[in-house]
């Protein structure tokens, strides 16, 4: 009978713990479906349908759904709350106000974990997220505030929102609005924050609150966005900000290892890479800390007009560098004297803008892509001036959907593994090599004119190499300038020459070739398949010369000579004399 006894009250303990577990999850008004007991994770769940409905997770509860949409329907409204250390709520799409009202309160070391969370989801939804105190967290991929209505997040008293992606006011017309509160209070965002996308986004770090971005914090990334970040004794750590620096406010401090902006920056012996300044406009009083070690992405040209320098032999590192970053904005950069450099992994001058890169006195720029032009309508132009000034890129661009310019002068030198001159459909690319010493040095193969137009020109003893595959597409050319110097301009190919498009011989500065003057274009050292569409010399001072083209695709020479007709009349004239001295 004792085992019995015992076994009664085993199963009334569990059938009482059981009981205590499942009351935990309390739902109340318009929820579906009704019974949380039925739940599973393949529920898609309703909190607040169509009417009024409420959950509440406490007790250490767990809930695992697969989506739960709190203030479903227009005019319906939602409320969730998960309370308490060790009550969770475990959902992949999560809506707080999908196309109604609803309400999140995490607080008191609860925790939601989720895929995709959206606040204020459809167009005149409204919804609202409160995580409060120390140990309640919401944990998300990707984190939208105000995706097409309006959203609120407020973060307080040491809550954490963790995310990869963050999103304050995503479609035009949302309004998604962050507040992070108090010491210990954290919105951390893996990848990237957006401020304002298409609506109008705010973010507010006041009383010691903290907000950490590993990528990228955008403030007004839109036409139609409206993004500010308000101050009052916040921080904010990102690895890049990029933005309008007047769309920020109040007291505070930026921590940054990468800037796109509109300010002037000045990197030399007085500045160094790290550098800290106040902005001090109407409203502002902000500490920023910018340390360029290539962590965080540099450029200018973002709202209006902006200028970098980098001298005196220092070293900037970002991870992509823009320079005129927007359609109609101009970005300057200019690299100048030995040792100084600009090292990224890609640098867009001409993003969808204007941009200018000047290499000057033994500057150097160095980047594993280098694009010149790189959005239809931008415009990039480089230019690497005088002996020790380079420019290395595996991947140089030079117009790959817009127009590139690329001038190597004065003993400059670029280096590239592959290079593309008019590389995508609409665009034009021209590079200009020109001058004793100057040099492109091309390791792998060389498109002049891929969907596009490209403009290849050694002139005045500047050389080009290609130490793979060369191809000249229809529309594009290769030109050379004469100069009657004793080493006269070269492009060497390696491997195959593949022709078409047109060959452009012009004379320099007054430069007349002679007749037997012989001029070797081209080192052909892996053979030539097709031929140029037409070839176009330079107009000759006597008459009774020619241009010789017979060995263009074999030696790569071409040589003025006599006119044939003048080689048979000077033949007739030599017959004739001889028949005359004969008969004498």
């Amino acid at each position: 009978m004792k085992l019995h006894w015992s076994l009664f009250v085993a199963a009334a303990l569990c059938a009482a713990l059981v009981g205590q577990a499942r009351a935990a999850i309390v739902t109340s008004g318009d929820v579906d479906p009704a019974d949380p007991a039925t739940w599973t994770s393949s529920t898609n769940a309703y909190i607040g349908y169509s009417g009024s409905g409420e959950m509440t997770v406490d007790a250490g509860s767990d809930v695992v759904l697969r989506s739960g949409r709190v203030g479903y329907r227009a005019g319906s409204t939602g409320a969730a709350t998960v309370d308490g250390a060790g009550s969770r709520w475990e959902v992949i799409f999560l809506d707080v106000g999908y196309s109604g009202a609803g309400t999140l309160d995490i607080s008191d070391g609860g925790a939601v974990d989720n895929s995709h969370g959206t606040i204020g989801t459809a167009a005149g939804s409204t919804g609202t997220a409160t995580v409060d105190g120390a140990g309640s967290v919401w944990e998300t991929v990707f984190l939208t505030v105000g995706g097409s209505g309006e959203g609120a997040l407020d973060i307080s008293n040491g809550g954490t929102v963790s995310n990869n992606i963050g999103r304050l006011g995503y479609s035009a017309g949302s309004t998604g609005t962050a507040t992070v509160s108090g010491p210990s209070s954290a919105w951390n965002n893996t990848f990237s924050l957006d401020i304002g996308i298409g609506g109008e986004g705010t973010l507010n770090i006041v009383n010691g609150g903290i907000v950490t971005v590993t990528g990228t914090t955008t403030v007004s990334d839109g036409a139609s966005a409206a993004g500010r970040i308000v101050f009052d004794n916040g921080t904010l750590t990102t690895g890049t900000l990029r933005g309008l620096l007047t769309d920020l406010a109040g007291t505070g401090t930026i921590n940054t290892a990468g800037l796109i902006s509109d300010v002037d920056l000045v990197f030399d012996s007085t500045h160094g890479t790290s550098r800290s300044f106040t902005l001090n406009g109407p409203g502002q009083n902000i500490v920023v800390n910018l340390d360029a070690n290539g962590d965080g992405d540099m450029g200018i040209g973002y709202v209006s007009n902006g200028t970098m320098s980098i001298a005196d032999g220092v070293t900037v590192r970002s991870a992509r560098g823009y320079v005129g970053y927007r359609a109609g904005l101009t970005g300057v950069v200019t690299i100048d004297g030995a040792g100084s450099a600009w090292v990224d992994a890609r640098l867009y001058v001409g993003n969808y803008g204007t941009g200018t890169l000047d290499i000057t006195n033994g500057g150097i720029a160095d980047s594993s892509f280098g694009y010149l032009g790189y959005y239809a309508g931008s415009t990039g132009a480089a230019t690497v001036d005088g002996a020790g000034s380079a420019w290395e890129s595996s991947f140089l661009h030079v117009g790959e959907s817009g127009a590139g310019t690329l001038d190597i002068t004065n003993g400059g030198a670029v280096g590239s593994s592959f290079g593309y001159l008019g590389n995508r459909a609409g665009s034009t690319g021209d590079v200009t090599v020109s001058g004793m010493g100057s040099t492109w040095t091309n390791g792998g193969n060389l498109d002049v004119g891929g969907l596009g137009v490209g403009v290849l020109t050694l002139e005045d003893g500047g050389m080009a190499s290609v130490g793979m595959n060369l191809f000249v597409s229809g529309a594009s050319s290769i030109e050379f300038g004469l100069s009657g110097r004793d080493v006269e301009s070269r492009l060497t190919v390696t491997r195959l020459a593949t022709l078409d498009g047109s060959l452009t011989v012009f004379a320099m500065d007054g430069f007349a070739p002679l007749k037997g003057m012989t001029f070797d274009l081209f080192d052909w050292n892996g053979g030539v398949s097709g031929e140029f569409a037409g070839i176009f010399l330079p107009i000759l001072a006597s008459e009774f010369w020619s241009w010789d083209t017979s060995n263009i695709y074999s030696t790569g020479e071409i040589t003025v000579v006599p006119e044939p007709a003048t080689m048979s009349l000077l033949a007739l004239g030599v017959c004739l004399s001889l028949f005359r001295r004969k008969r004498r």
